[in-house]
């Protein structure tokens, strides 16, 4: 069964239909392409000036009508929207023109990791193109979407093992065979990794840290999965030290992708792993500085559109991750912008006894020069801050123990950043309750 007609007809959606568009559309011209996205932008601009609580009174207190959008840099005279003034001003969010209560409209909310849950609404259109865009995907990895998956992710509850209907008719007729990396662990792997090679899946995808849990046991144990061809990670940075030691492992390539609650189906890798293209006909992200500057080739702070849910309009939200937004095209052909690095959230930033803020690429760059790419003493690592130029360096050891001259030589090391630097030497870094791992935990009050 395909699963994505029966997700049509019960739901009233359009994925099939929506995904055969975006493939034709990956073709179009540069110039093509934005008067698709200006027109939908100033479509989503009227709709809700005219239907949006929120949005009609922001637009009178500024002067600006739905009129003075005539180009797309014509947002900039939008102001930015923070993920508090959503929460505050939630109910004026949701459009007059829409039901909650109708099916076609969809509750949701964000993972909660920066705060308390973000509640909003989602109409058919965003979730169209959220899917759409992810069957596209498929075409890009070289893999069919009905082909079989083996998925690491959390429980739908963490409170109980037992499986709904619905993961059922998924892992039934979805061709896909759920495993819940809540319960990932030594006593679990073996029985795990053989459950994985007997049901021979074409694609391995999940949380990275899941996924670089289970490359480490198969690499130990010189296990392989021969039906595999490619391998997708979600929800977490994906570090380079990472993909080089997961692709080795399981011989094939890994492909990123991004997206949010509030947001989903943003941007994906393409096969010249390359970065990240934006799906532009679903969404507009902007990358800016501190000045609120569009920047390339640099950090900066993702700032997102979805110009398809009238349910509950997200204009010019900032999400609170960051991202490089590269200054050339990818070389495949598609004239889509590229996100060439996720950076993590703009909260997971480390500050030097110098005074700079930096992200967890430093880190990741220093172990690299180091040397400690093949994990032989330590899996991971997670920096941990609570005042400015002093931190923790935590490393997950592995069953070999690390030298002490290996441990002087990654005190020094940290020491260049740091004024009080600690390393901790331990058999486990625990992911957050929502099953992430962050490498970057900063509780600095101010």
């Amino acid at each position: 069964m395909n699963l994505t007609l029966f997700q049509d007809l019960i739901r009233g959606t359009h994925i099939g239909q929506t995904a055969k568009f975006l493939e034709q559309a990956e073709s179009w011209s540069k110039e093509r392409l934005e008067v698709f996205r200006l027109e939908k932008l100033q479509r989503l601009v009227k709709y809700s000036y005219e239907n949006v609580t929120f949005y009609h009174r922001l637009f009178d207190s500024i002067g600006l009508t739905p009129d003075d959008i005539k180009t797309l840099d014509d947002i900039r005279k939008i102001p930015i929207l923070t993920k508090e003034t959503v929460r505050t001003h939630s109910s004026e969010f949701v459009s007059k023109a829409i039901n909650i209560n109708d099916r076609k409209i969809k509750s949701a909310k964000t993972g909660g990791t920066t705060g308390m849950p973000l509640v909003f609404y989602k109409n058919t259109a965003t979730r169209d193109f959220t899917w759409g865009s992810y069957r596209r995907w498929y075409g890009w990895m070289g893999v069919g979407i009905n082909d079989r998956a083996a998925v690491l992710w959390g429980a739908r509850t963490v409170l109980t093992d037992k499986k709904t209907l619905r993961d059922r008719f998924v892992n039934m007729f979805g061709n896909t065979l759920t495993i819940n990396c809540f319960n990932l662990n030594d006593e679990s792997l073996p029985g795990v990794a053989h459950q994985i090679i007997d049901y021979q899946p074409v694609i391995l995808r999940g949380y990275l840290s899941a996924v670089f849990q289970l490359a480490v046991f198969f690499n130990e144990q010189r296990l392989t999965i021969p039906s595999l061809k490619a391998i997708s990670s979600t929800t977490e940075t994906l570090l380079p030290i990472y993909r080089n030691y997961i692709e080795e492992t399981f011989g094939v390539k890994m492909f990123d992708q991004y997206g949010c609650g509030e947001c989903n189906g943003m941007a994906y890798e393409c096969e010249a792993h390359e970065g990240l293209h934006v799906t532009e006909e679903h969404c507009i992200v902007e990358v800016l500085d501190d000045n609120d500057n569009p920047i390339f080739d640099k950090p900066g702070r993702i700032v997102l559109t979805d110009l398809d849910n009238d349910a509950f309009p997200f204009i010019r939200y900032e999400n609170g991750d960051c991202a490089i937004m590269s200054s050339k095209e990818c070389s495949c052909g598609r004239h889509s912008s590229i996100i060439r690095e996720l950076a993590g959230r703009t909260k997971d930033t480390i500050i030097l006894k110098d005074g700079s803020e930096v992200h967890g690429v430093l880190f990741t760059d220093m172990f690299h020069e180091l040397g400690y790419d093949n994990f032989e003493y330590f899996t991971r690592f997670q920096i941990y801050q609570q005042n400015r130029g002093d931190f923790e360096c935590r490393l997950e050891t592995t069953d070999k123990p690390l030298p002490k001259e290996k441990l002087k030589e990654i005190q020094d090391a940290l020491h260049r950043f740091g004024n009080n630097v600690v390393v901790k030497l331990l058999p486990k870094l625990e992911n957050d309750p929502s099953g992430k791992f962050r490498y970057i935990i900063s509780d600095i009050k101010e």
